[in-house]
């Protein structure tokens, strides 16, 4: 604590005994005064009807409080900034320990003016004040309500409270919704203190979902506030107003559940006043919604299918709109921000129908910058769907290496390294599992054994999925093998794919790797990009362009293939 903190608390504890009994405390409750009510650190907030006349930068002393009188002065403040009966304060650092909850404070020059210049309260006061204080105070009013617990539409809301006190009357004061006047409800004496009425919403307010209300008492005192105030009345939550049947757009059975990749039929019966009936839907977690005409198969009744590769898990959202008189639009069941949700389950087992088998072939070509330092690859691929969430494959890659290289002969001091191309082969054959781990998430990892001049390797390859195919996915995936023989490690590819959408059938990928098809070749970088589509439901096309570069070198790089689905 500093030192002009410690002589600021003697001189006011002596100026307290100077003053002597009579000037310990005001004669009657200080109008400038209010007390600490929470409190972090430095800063503390304050409350008092007085607070209202305070300004910002008012210095303040606080004192604690013994009983109805004040104590020892604790700390100094001031007044950061006011809000009705409520101030924020702020308290120096070195007087922060001493800050607490029910601490009293006025402005400095209030406790200065008590402390030096208050005059002695006389006999006659004191027995004046503590008459008052001694008379019996009036009776109150008072109220014992116990709110609705529910409040259906179109049906009475019964009101009751006992009330207690000078006064006879009751009444309720109510609005529909959260705005405008207040309308009166008498209460009705029904012996013993209880009043009560019946409160009905009239038909005129449909769009109504909540009732405010507030409860005054009058007697011999006037009007009295027992429940609630204007301000902050009690809320009261309505039942929804029931849409009349021959007002209803859309009568529609709400679809929760379909299959994975199976057709989605809507059924609906549209109001005879309405027309162009229209469905819209999306994946969960696609972006805009798609249109669908709902066509006519009844009197007044309509359908319109989503076609099963349109249904995908985890699931679908849709909702229904039709057309006025005037051909403006209007929600006839659910509506964009509130759409019905399908949750679209995955079969245990593909049935019959699903095409299980797919054989892929791609073919590519890879030029580091010059034409005797570039491959051809070619690869063949065999895959089966067992499950939703499994898929099995086989693929077999060749490569045809003409590549640069470097050799060292002799040792130590007199080693030698030199740069030569060669002609190489590069076979591998892979087996390995697709794992679905989600809704948005899945694992490729495949076992792969590789031969080339020299010898015979073994490894792996991981791919992991991540995204939605209707939105976008990214594909990272790392392959290594290494001599069966001697460990050294003799293929390493890393890569990255963005694929993006474009429409129900087309696909755009970029893809980015860092090859070394052996070890003593130098490493490669390959950017390209990719279009696939789908031609029907059995075929898919795709073809890749881009370049590809080794140390200053730059060339470039391409291929396509295609995969026939069965």
């Amino acid at each position: 604590m500093s030192h002009q903190r410690l002589v600021a608390l003697f001189s006011f504890a002596l100026l307290a005994a100077a003053a002597g009994p009579a000037h310990a405390e005001p004669r009657r409750p200080a109008d400038h005064r209010a007390v600490v009510v929470r409190h972090t650190g430095h800063r503390a907030v304050v409350e008092g009807a007085s607070v209202a006349k305070w300004l910002p930068h008012v210095p303040l002393w606080c004192f604690e409080t013994k009983g109805d009188e004040l104590g020892l002065l604790l700390f100094h403040a001031e007044v950061v900034s006011v809000q009705g009966t409520a101030a924020a304060i702020d308290v120096p650092a070195d007087e922060a320990e001493l800050l607490r909850d029910g601490a009293v404070c006025e402005p400095r020059w209030v406790a200065e003016a008590r402390a030096f210049h208050q005059t002695p309260v006389t006999d006659a006061e004191r027995a004046a004040e503590k008459a008052a204080a001694d008379k019996p105070a009036p009776p109150q009013v008072r109220v014992r309500h116990r709110p609705p617990q529910n409040a259906p539409w179109g049906k009475p809301i019964w009101l009751e409270a006992v009330l207690e006190g000078p006064a006879d009357k009751l009444m309720a004061l109510w609005r529909p919704g959260q705005v405008g006047p207040y309308q009166e409800l008498p209460l009705e004496a029904k012996g013993d203190g209880l009043f009560g009425a019946a409160l009905v919403v009239p038909q005129s307010e449909p769009a109504a979902t909540i009732v405010q209300y507030y409860l005054i008492a009058q007697g011999t005192a006037g009007r009295t506030l027992v429940f609630a105030h204007p301000a902050d009345p009690h809320t009261l939550q309505l039942d929804a107003a029931p849409m009349q049947e021959e007002d209803q757009l859309v009568m529609h059975g709400p679809v929760d559940r379909a299959s994975h990749h199976e057709a989605l039929e809507i059924v609906a019966q549209i109001n005879k006043r309405f027309s162009k009936p229209t469905l819209f839907y999306r994946a969960r977690g696609s972006g805009s919604y798609r249109s669908l005409a709902m066509q006519p198969m009844g009197p007044e009744q309509f359908r319109a299918v989503i076609p099963g590769r349109e249904v995908v898990a985890p699931g679908l959202a849709y909702y229904i709109t039709v057309s006025d008189e005037k051909g403006i639009a209007r929600n006839g069941f659910g509506s964009a921000r509130s759409p019905q949700t399908v949750t679209v389950l995955l079969p245990q087992i593909l049935s019959e129908d699903d095409n299980r088998n797919r054989i892929g072939v791609r073919y590519g070509y890879t030029n580091h910058g010059a034409t005797d330092d570039a491959y051809h690859t070619g690869e063949a691929s065999l895959e089966r769907l067992f499950f939703g969430f499994l898929i099995a494959r086989l693929s077999a890659v060749g490569y045809f290496v003409h590549s640069q290289r470097a050799i060292t002969t002799g040792t130590g001091a007199t080693a030698i390294t030199t740069n030569e191309m060669a002609a190489l082969r590069y076979n591998l054959g892979r087996a390995g599992l697709d794992f679905h781990l989600g809704d948005y998430v899945s694992l490729s990892c495949d076992f792969a054994m590789s031969t080339y001049r020299g010898g015979s390797g073994a490894g792996y390859r991981a791919v992991v999925n991540i995204g939605d195919e209707r939105v976008a996915s990214i594909d990272l995936g790392i392959e290594q093998h290494w001599d069966v023989d001697g460990g050294d490690r003799v293929f390493d590819v890393r890569r990255g794919s963005l694929v993006v959408p474009l429409g129900d059938s087309w696909r755009l990928s970029a893809t980015a790797a860092q090859e070394r098809v052996l070890t003593d070749a130098p490493k490669a970088i390959r950017l390209v990009l990719g279009l696939e589509v789908d031609l029907g439901s059995h075929v898919q096309l795709g073809v890749t362009g881009g370049a590809a570069g080794r140390r200053d070198q730059l060339g470039g790089s391409g291929g396509g293939g295609a995969m026939f689905k069965f």
